[in-house]
Protein backbone atom coordinates (compact mmCIF):
# COMPACT_ATOMS: atom_id res chain seq x y z
CA UNK A 1 0.00 0.00 0.00
CA UNK A 2 1.73 3.00 -0.83
CA UNK A 3 2.22 5.58 2.26
CA UNK A 4 0.28 8.35 0.88
CA UNK A 5 -2.94 6.31 0.89
CA UNK A 6 -3.90 6.30 4.68
CA UNK A 7 -3.45 9.83 4.86
CA UNK A 8 -5.18 10.68 1.48
CA UNK A 9 -8.27 8.88 2.94
CA UNK A 10 -8.07 11.26 6.23
CA UNK A 11 -7.71 14.40 3.77
CA UNK A 12 -10.94 13.37 2.33
CA UNK A 13 -13.01 12.07 5.76
CA UNK A 14 -11.93 15.10 6.91
CA UNK A 15 -13.47 17.02 3.74
CA UNK A 16 -16.23 15.54 3.66
CA UNK A 17 -16.73 15.67 7.43
CA UNK A 18 -16.27 19.31 6.95
CA UNK A 19 -18.75 19.38 3.86
CA UNK A 20 -21.56 17.86 6.43
CA UNK A 21 -20.87 20.09 9.15
CA UNK A 22 -21.10 23.64 6.85
CA UNK A 23 -23.94 21.84 5.10
CA UNK A 24 -26.03 21.18 7.99
CA UNK A 25 -25.97 24.91 8.95
CA UNK A 26 -26.78 25.94 5.78
CA UNK A 27 -29.92 23.77 5.31
CA UNK A 28 -30.45 24.85 9.21
CA UNK A 29 -30.26 28.23 8.07
CA UNK A 30 -32.36 27.98 4.77
CA UNK A 31 -35.05 26.35 7.04
CA UNK A 32 -34.82 29.21 9.71
CA UNK A 33 -34.99 31.78 6.77
CA UNK A 34 -38.29 29.99 5.42
CA UNK A 35 -39.97 30.07 8.44
CA UNK A 36 -39.36 33.63 9.21
CA UNK A 37 -40.35 34.80 5.81
CA UNK A 38 -43.34 33.20 6.14
CA UNK A 39 -43.95 34.26 9.85
CA UNK A 40 -43.85 37.77 8.47
CA UNK A 41 -46.43 37.18 5.65
CA UNK A 42 -49.89 35.99 5.65
CA UNK A 43 -48.93 32.85 8.53
CA UNK A 44 -48.21 33.03 11.66
CA UNK A 45 -45.39 30.23 12.52
CA UNK A 46 -44.06 29.35 16.15
CA UNK A 47 -42.20 26.03 17.02
CA UNK A 48 -40.09 24.61 19.73
CA UNK A 49 -37.00 23.69 18.21
CA UNK A 50 -35.24 22.81 15.01
CA UNK A 51 -32.19 20.39 14.50
CA UNK A 52 -30.21 18.83 11.76
CA UNK A 53 -28.80 15.46 12.22
CA UNK A 54 -27.81 12.31 9.81
CA UNK A 55 -24.30 12.10 9.35
CA UNK A 56 -22.68 11.75 7.08
CA UNK A 57 -25.09 10.75 4.30
CA UNK A 58 -27.78 12.94 5.30
CA UNK A 59 -29.56 16.23 6.40
CA UNK A 60 -32.27 14.64 8.93
CA UNK A 61 -34.21 18.14 10.10
CA UNK A 62 -36.83 18.31 12.78
CA UNK A 63 -38.96 20.80 13.77
CA UNK A 64 -41.06 20.11 16.91
CA UNK A 65 -43.71 22.31 18.63
CA UNK A 66 -45.29 23.10 15.57
CA UNK A 67 -48.24 25.12 14.79
CA UNK A 68 -49.38 27.48 11.98
CA UNK A 69 -52.14 30.15 12.21
CA UNK A 70 -53.90 31.86 8.90
CA UNK A 71 -54.10 35.79 8.96
CA UNK A 72 -57.34 36.43 10.54
CA UNK A 73 -57.65 33.11 11.94
CA UNK A 74 -59.63 31.36 9.14
CA UNK A 75 -57.51 28.10 10.12
CA UNK A 76 -54.98 26.54 12.29
CA UNK A 77 -52.29 23.46 12.10
CA UNK A 78 -50.57 22.22 14.78
CA UNK A 79 -48.09 18.70 15.16
CA UNK A 80 -45.75 17.32 17.71
CA UNK A 81 -42.97 17.38 15.14
CA UNK A 82 -42.42 18.04 11.23
CA UNK A 83 -39.56 16.21 9.47
CA UNK A 84 -37.53 16.95 6.21
CA UNK A 85 -34.81 14.44 4.87
CA UNK A 86 -32.52 15.11 2.20
CA UNK A 87 -29.24 13.30 1.11
CA UNK A 88 -26.33 15.12 1.79
CA UNK A 89 -25.02 14.64 -1.93
CA UNK A 90 -28.51 15.75 -3.48
CA UNK A 91 -30.10 17.79 -1.75
CA UNK A 92 -32.57 19.29 -4.42
CA UNK A 93 -34.51 15.98 -3.09
CA UNK A 94 -36.24 16.01 0.47
CA UNK A 95 -38.88 13.86 1.53
CA UNK A 96 -41.26 15.39 4.00
CA UNK A 97 -43.22 13.28 7.38
CA UNK A 98 -46.22 14.23 8.83
CA UNK A 99 -46.60 12.58 12.85
CA UNK A 100 -49.80 10.01 13.14
CA UNK A 101 -51.71 12.98 14.92
CA UNK A 102 -51.94 16.21 13.90
CA UNK A 103 -54.41 19.62 14.82
CA UNK A 104 -56.54 21.03 12.42
CA UNK A 105 -59.17 23.91 13.42
CA UNK A 106 -60.94 25.50 10.49
CA UNK A 107 -63.10 28.59 11.26
CA UNK A 108 -65.04 26.90 14.42
CA UNK A 109 -64.50 23.47 13.85
CA UNK A 110 -62.15 21.69 15.62
CA UNK A 111 -60.35 18.59 14.03
CA UNK A 112 -58.30 15.88 15.23
CA UNK A 113 -56.53 14.26 12.51
CA UNK A 114 -54.74 10.25 12.44
CA UNK A 115 -53.28 9.15 9.98
CA UNK A 116 -50.63 6.24 8.81
CA UNK A 117 -47.82 6.98 6.68
CA UNK A 118 -48.33 10.60 5.65
CA UNK A 119 -45.07 11.70 3.62
CA UNK A 120 -44.53 14.17 0.87
CA UNK A 121 -41.44 13.51 -1.63
CA UNK A 122 -40.24 17.18 -3.40
CA UNK A 123 -37.67 17.51 -5.98
CA UNK A 124 -36.83 21.49 -6.67
CA UNK A 125 -34.70 23.35 -8.90
CA UNK A 126 -31.41 25.86 -8.17
CA UNK A 127 -32.20 29.09 -7.81
CA UNK A 128 -32.95 31.67 -4.89
CA UNK A 129 -36.61 31.48 -5.24
CA UNK A 130 -36.12 27.63 -5.28
CA UNK A 131 -38.83 26.48 -8.23
CA UNK A 132 -40.61 23.51 -7.66
CA UNK A 133 -40.15 20.82 -10.44
CA UNK A 134 -42.77 17.44 -8.77
CA UNK A 135 -44.22 16.80 -5.85
CA UNK A 136 -45.83 13.85 -4.65
CA UNK A 137 -47.85 12.97 -1.22
CA UNK A 138 -49.47 9.93 -0.07
CA UNK A 139 -51.25 8.77 3.01
CA UNK A 140 -52.24 5.34 4.12
CA UNK A 141 -55.24 5.35 6.73
CA UNK A 142 -56.65 9.09 7.94
CA UNK A 143 -59.06 9.50 10.15
CA UNK A 144 -60.44 13.36 11.09
CA UNK A 145 -62.41 13.30 14.26
CA UNK A 146 -64.45 16.33 14.87
CA UNK A 147 -66.73 17.11 18.08
CA UNK A 148 -69.63 14.99 18.92
CA UNK A 149 -68.59 11.96 17.94
CA UNK A 150 -68.56 12.72 13.71
CA UNK A 151 -65.59 10.76 12.16
CA UNK A 152 -64.64 10.91 8.60
CA UNK A 153 -62.05 7.97 7.30
CA UNK A 154 -59.58 7.50 3.85
CA UNK A 155 -58.30 4.33 3.17
CA UNK A 156 -55.48 6.24 1.16
CA UNK A 157 -54.87 9.42 -0.45
CA UNK A 158 -52.36 10.78 -2.84
CA UNK A 159 -51.83 13.65 -5.45
CA UNK A 160 -49.21 14.31 -7.50
CA UNK A 161 -47.56 17.35 -9.44
CA UNK A 162 -45.46 17.93 -11.71
CA UNK A 163 -44.12 20.28 -14.55
CA UNK A 164 -45.91 20.02 -17.70
CA UNK A 165 -43.51 21.00 -20.27
CA UNK A 166 -44.48 24.85 -19.87
CA UNK A 167 -42.96 27.03 -17.00
CA UNK A 168 -46.13 27.62 -15.39
CA UNK A 169 -47.94 24.35 -16.23
CA UNK A 170 -48.09 21.50 -14.07
CA UNK A 171 -50.24 18.31 -14.36
CA UNK A 172 -52.19 17.35 -11.21
CA UNK A 173 -53.39 14.09 -10.02
CA UNK A 174 -54.96 13.35 -6.99
CA UNK A 175 -57.29 10.36 -5.64
CA UNK A 176 -58.84 9.39 -2.27
CA UNK A 177 -59.82 5.65 -1.76
CA UNK A 178 -62.23 4.13 0.91
CA UNK A 179 -63.59 7.58 2.05
CA UNK A 180 -66.03 6.76 4.59
CA UNK A 181 -68.89 9.50 5.90
CA UNK A 182 -70.67 9.18 9.23
CA UNK A 183 -73.76 7.20 9.64
CA UNK A 184 -76.14 10.38 9.59
CA UNK A 185 -74.80 11.22 6.36
CA UNK A 186 -75.31 8.47 4.63
CA UNK A 187 -78.95 8.41 2.35
CA UNK A 188 -81.29 6.17 3.66
CA UNK A 189 -82.08 5.90 0.10
CA UNK A 190 -78.87 4.40 -1.02
CA UNK A 191 -79.74 1.10 0.67
CA UNK A 192 -76.65 -0.92 1.36
CA UNK A 193 -74.60 0.81 -0.83
CA UNK A 194 -74.92 4.00 1.59
CA UNK A 195 -72.55 1.94 3.60
CA UNK A 196 -70.17 1.31 0.76
CA UNK A 197 -66.59 3.58 0.53
CA UNK A 198 -66.20 6.22 -1.51
CA UNK A 199 -63.71 7.29 -4.44
CA UNK A 200 -62.75 10.51 -5.41
CA UNK A 201 -59.93 10.90 -8.07
CA UNK A 202 -59.17 14.19 -11.01
CA UNK A 203 -56.69 14.08 -13.28
CA UNK A 204 -55.75 17.50 -14.76
CA UNK A 205 -53.28 19.97 -15.94
CA UNK A 206 -52.94 23.60 -13.81
CA UNK A 207 -51.74 26.83 -15.50
CA UNK A 208 -50.61 29.46 -13.31
CA UNK A 209 -49.75 33.15 -14.13
CA UNK A 210 -46.12 31.88 -12.40
CA UNK A 211 -43.75 29.16 -11.62
CA UNK A 212 -44.32 27.49 -7.95
CA UNK A 213 -41.64 28.22 -5.78
CA UNK A 214 -40.66 27.44 -2.53
CA UNK A 215 -39.26 31.18 -1.61
CA UNK A 216 -41.38 33.38 -4.25
CA UNK A 217 -42.84 36.31 -2.46
CA UNK A 218 -46.90 34.50 -2.88
CA UNK A 219 -48.21 31.69 -4.65
CA UNK A 220 -49.23 32.40 -8.13
CA UNK A 221 -53.01 32.73 -9.54
CA UNK A 222 -53.94 29.88 -11.01
CA UNK A 223 -55.06 31.02 -14.63
CA UNK A 224 -57.36 27.66 -15.80
CA UNK A 225 -57.91 24.01 -15.13
CA UNK A 226 -57.52 21.78 -17.52
CA UNK A 227 -60.27 18.63 -16.36
CA UNK A 228 -58.68 15.04 -18.29
CA UNK A 229 -61.47 13.46 -15.66
CA UNK A 230 -62.57 13.75 -12.73
CA UNK A 231 -64.64 10.93 -10.64
CA UNK A 232 -66.81 10.19 -7.98
CA UNK A 233 -68.01 7.08 -7.37
CA UNK A 234 -70.05 5.75 -4.13
CA UNK A 235 -71.04 1.92 -4.40
CA UNK A 236 -73.05 1.82 -7.71
CA UNK A 237 -73.37 5.42 -8.36
CA UNK A 238 -70.86 7.29 -9.89
CA UNK A 239 -70.63 11.19 -11.21
CA UNK A 240 -67.90 11.41 -13.86
CA UNK A 241 -66.99 14.68 -15.88
CA UNK A 242 -64.22 15.54 -18.64
CA UNK A 243 -63.58 17.94 -21.49
CA UNK A 244 -64.47 17.69 -24.69
CA UNK A 245 -62.72 20.19 -27.18
CA UNK A 246 -64.73 21.01 -30.14
CA UNK A 247 -62.00 22.09 -32.38
CA UNK A 248 -58.85 21.96 -33.50
CA UNK A 249 -57.22 22.99 -30.68
CA UNK A 250 -58.09 23.69 -27.08
CA UNK A 251 -60.56 26.88 -26.31
CA UNK A 252 -61.97 27.88 -23.19
CA UNK A 253 -64.78 29.59 -24.97
CA UNK A 254 -66.19 26.57 -27.21
CA UNK A 255 -65.20 23.70 -25.50
CA UNK A 256 -67.70 21.87 -22.92
CA UNK A 257 -67.55 19.81 -20.33
CA UNK A 258 -69.34 16.43 -20.20
CA UNK A 259 -70.70 15.26 -17.54
CA UNK A 260 -72.30 11.93 -16.68
CA UNK A 261 -74.75 10.53 -13.94
CA UNK A 262 -74.90 7.10 -13.17
CA UNK A 263 -78.38 8.16 -11.76
CA UNK A 264 -79.38 11.22 -11.58
CA UNK A 265 -81.73 11.54 -8.91
CA UNK A 266 -79.94 8.85 -6.33
CA UNK A 267 -77.45 11.06 -6.65
CA UNK A 268 -79.12 14.29 -6.37
CA UNK A 269 -80.47 13.01 -3.19
CA UNK A 270 -76.28 11.54 -1.86
CA UNK A 271 -75.62 15.27 -2.86
CA UNK A 272 -78.37 16.50 -0.74
CA UNK A 273 -77.59 14.10 2.17
CA UNK A 274 -74.56 15.22 3.06
CA UNK A 275 -74.73 18.75 2.66
CA UNK A 276 -73.28 19.49 -0.48
CA UNK A 277 -76.41 20.99 -2.54
CA UNK A 278 -79.28 22.68 -0.75
CA UNK A 279 -82.64 21.18 -1.12
CA UNK A 280 -83.69 24.38 -3.47
CA UNK A 281 -81.19 23.38 -6.04
CA UNK A 282 -82.01 19.75 -5.70
CA UNK A 283 -85.37 20.35 -7.25
CA UNK A 284 -84.61 23.37 -9.84
CA UNK A 285 -81.98 20.52 -10.95
CA UNK A 286 -84.94 17.76 -10.95
CA UNK A 287 -87.28 20.04 -13.16
CA UNK A 288 -84.85 21.51 -15.38
CA UNK A 289 -83.20 17.92 -16.38
CA UNK A 290 -85.58 14.97 -15.11
CA UNK A 291 -87.14 14.84 -19.17
CA UNK A 292 -83.88 13.91 -20.32
CA UNK A 293 -82.80 11.50 -17.63
CA UNK A 294 -82.51 7.87 -19.60
CA UNK A 295 -84.96 4.74 -18.44
CA UNK A 296 -82.07 3.77 -16.08
CA UNK A 297 -81.64 6.60 -14.67
CA UNK A 298 -78.40 7.96 -16.43
CA UNK A 299 -77.43 11.10 -17.65
CA UNK A 300 -75.13 12.71 -19.68
CA UNK A 301 -75.07 16.59 -20.13
CA UNK A 302 -73.07 19.57 -21.78
CA UNK A 303 -71.83 22.25 -20.01
CA UNK A 304 -69.73 25.35 -21.46
CA UNK A 305 -66.01 25.36 -20.40
CA UNK A 306 -66.03 29.03 -19.31
CA UNK A 307 -69.26 28.20 -17.09
CA UNK A 308 -67.84 25.28 -15.16
CA UNK A 309 -65.64 25.51 -12.24
CA UNK A 310 -62.32 23.69 -13.24
CA UNK A 311 -61.97 26.77 -16.02
CA UNK A 312 -61.14 29.67 -13.81
CA UNK A 313 -59.86 32.98 -15.90
CA UNK A 314 -57.50 35.38 -13.67
CA UNK A 315 -58.46 38.97 -13.73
Amino acid sequence: MPKFLPILLVVLALGYGGYWFVGRGIVEGAARDLIEEADAGPLSIRYEALDTVGFPSRFDTTITGVEIAAEGGSWFWAAPFLQVFQLSYNPTRAIVVWPERQELAVGRTEIVLMTEGMRASLDVGLGAEIPLRSATLETGPVTAALAHGTDFAMARGLFALREAGEETAYDVFAEAQGVTLPVHMRPASMGADADQPITLRIDGTATLEGPITIRGPEAPTLRHLDIRDATIRWGELELSASKRVTGDAPDPEADVMVIRFSDFHAILEAAEAVGLVPTEQVAMARAGWSDRVADDGSLEMELPLMFFVPVLIAE
